[in-house]
């Protein structure tokens, strides 16, 4: 039984093992087809990427020169744009200033214009009154071109000009004046600097031009003389030869002569003008004599006593030391001098004693400089106040008639200023100069005493004499 058990079972194991056998030579095959297919499909993958990888390397070739050709033109138009707007700034700036320059040169023009205006004479006026007429009004004419205007202002300053050059010698040119009578009359015009003549063709009327309010036509007034008054008939006739009067009588020489002198401005600086004056006059007494005291000093030092006294002392031979010092005309010696003749008292004290002496004698006169650097702007302002009271005060008075005498308290304003000013600034200098030298005495004193108070103490006659005598007698 066992037995025959047995042989089924290996009969049973036997046929298993052939099937399982047979199940995976099966499965092996199918394997090895499914691997054959794969390798021959990544085959053809690779193929297939071999024949795109070209294309897409040279497309990617492509795009990345591309790519740098558009940065390289990016980056050249951020510099195109920072250089444009560079340019743009300089140009705003260069504009801004020429926009200065041009509002500049218009106030320039302008302030010409009221000044030949001012200054022509009446005889002249008509002739220029339209051109002067059409340069003022160019800047106002929004239709014409900012170049236009300037030119036509421009072409009128020629014009000006150009009369100058003409009326070097005198010109001549016809027109008609009102006579004393008020009647009307035609004739010629000489006019020769500032002065205009007017000779009328009929022979009527013959003398200097000026202006009569209201009328701004020219008036003819005729001189004391009747010679003067037939010299000018024949000068406008002829149109040459020489003016054979001065028609200022003389005003023109006595303002030239008194306008510009040191008393004419002294009296129109009002009356602060003295109390200025005389910080002047006793500023330069004090500089002139401490400029003398200075150069009498520098003459009596003598460097060589003073080196033949530290000598003496440095022997011990006070005695003959002090002599020398008693006999010399220097400051430092006769400082030093006292110091040791009153060492038996304090050294200290005499030596601060002898050195306040002296820094007296170098000082003396300072504090009035002192108080003239001070007190003369301060005259010189309120010598602006009291001017500009009295303008103003004219003002009040509703005196615009009289503008020279408004005038005068701005002139009295401004001269009482440049004096005090002038006087303070002429006084700095020789101030500053003296403290200097009175700075330098001190030092020298401070320096010879210490070195003495050093002698005297290595000698053993110093009594109390101590080194830092120099800080005590700086003070």
């Amino acid at each position: 039984m066992r037995a025959m058990l047995s042989a089924v079972l290996l009969a049973a194991l036997g046929a298993g093992r052939g099937l399982a056998q047979d199940v995976i030579a099966d499965i092996a095959q199918s394997a090895d087809r499914d691997l054959k297919a794969a390798m021959t499909e990544l085959t053809s993958a690779r193929g297939k990427i071999d024949a795109e990888k070209l294309p897409l390397a040279q497309r990617l070739s492509r795009a990345e020169a591309t790519l740098l050709d558009a940065k390289k033109r990016s980056e050249e138009a951020a510099r195109s744009r920072d250089t444009k707007n560079l340019d743009l700034t300089n140009a705003r700036a260069l504009l801004k200033v020429k926009q200065q320059e041009a509002a500049y040169v218009r106030s320039l023009l302008e302030e010409y214009f009221r000044n030949f205006e001012q200054s022509v004479t009446v005889a002249e006026a008509p002739l220029y009154r339209a051109s002067l007429q059409r340069a003022i009004q160019a800047p106002e004419n929004i239709n014409v071109a900012p170049v236009d205007r300037l030119k036509s202002q421009l072409d009128f300053v020629r014009t000006t000009v150009d009369r100058v050059f003409r009326a070097r010698g005198g010109v001549s040119f016809e027109g008609q004046a009102v006579d004393m009578s008020g009647n009307v009359k035609k004739g010629k015009f000489v006019v020769v600097g500032p002065v205009a003549v007017f000779g009328a063709t009929d022979g009527s009327a013959a003398g200097v031009v000026t202006k009569r309010k209201p009328s701004n036509e020219p008036a003819v007034v005729p001189l004391p003389k009747s010679d003067m008054t037939q010299a000018i008939q024949k000068l406008t006739a002829e149109g040459a030869g020489l003016l054979p009067v001065d028609p200022t009588l003389g005003g023109a020489l006595n303002r030239l002569l008194h306008d510009n002198s040191v008393t004419y401005y002294f009296k129109k600086g009002g009356p602060i003008m003295w109390p200025i004056l005389l910080c002047f006059i006793a500023a330069l007494a004090v500089v002139v004599e401490r400029l003398l005291f200075l150069q009498s000093e520098r003459h009596r030092r003598n460097p060589r006593i003073v080196a033949t006294f530290f000598e003496e002392v440095a022997k011990g031979a006070t005695e003959a030391a002090l002599r020398i010092a008693q006999d010399s005309k220097d400051f430092i010696a006769r400082a030093l001098g006292y110091a040791i003749e009153h060492r038996d008292v304090s050294y200290e004290e005499a030596l601060h004693k002898a050195i306040s002496t002296e820094m007296q004698r170098y000082q003396r006169g300072t504090v009035v400089l002192d108080t003239v650097i001070t007190a003369a702007p301060l005259l010189g302002l309120l010598g602006t106040v009291t001017g500009m009271m009295a303008s103003f005060g004219l003002l009040g008075e509703n005196e615009l008639g009289a503008p020279t005498a408004i005038t005068g308290g701005i002139a009295e304003a401004l001269i009482a200023t440049a004096c005090g000013l002038g006087v303070a600034i002429l006084c700095l200098f020789p101030y500053n100069y003296v403290n200097r030298c009175c700075e330098i005495a001190r030092h020298e004193l401070e320096d010879a005493g210490a070195r003495l108070s050093l002698l005297l103490k290595r000698i053993g006659d110093g009594r109390d004499a101590r080194p830092e005598v120099a800080s005590f007698a700086g003070k």
